[in-house]
């Protein structure tokens, strides 16, 4: 049986939750994007470090903001959820 969606809200953007499909992470795939609004990401308890961080975690109940009309590299599934909302394109 496959495992449904489990997602998980990874930050907002202009105060609307942005959702991430949390199934299959997909931590060592990091994927660019262009950001077209800013987007306010926080640290879901488990959730691995961004590739956009360089290896600094978001401490756990913190946010970092990602600017509009700059390129970062996220983790695959929080990228895809970026662009399926509107609110990134790929790079």
């Amino acid at each position: 049986m496959a495992e449904g969606a489990r997602p998980v809200q990874c930050g907002t953007v202009g105060g609307i939750p942005v959702l991430t499909d949390v199934t299959n992470l997909g931590s060592s795939v990091a994927v660019k994007v262009v950001i077209g609004t800013d987007y306010v990401a926080t640290s879901p308890p488990g959730f691995p470090v961004r590739p956009a961080n360089t290896g600094t975690a978001i401490a756990e109940g913190g946010t970092v903001t990602f600017s509009a009309g700059q390129t970062y590299a996220l983790l695959s599934a929080e990228a895809t959820a970026l662009v399926n909302a509107g609110y990134a394109t790929f790079a």
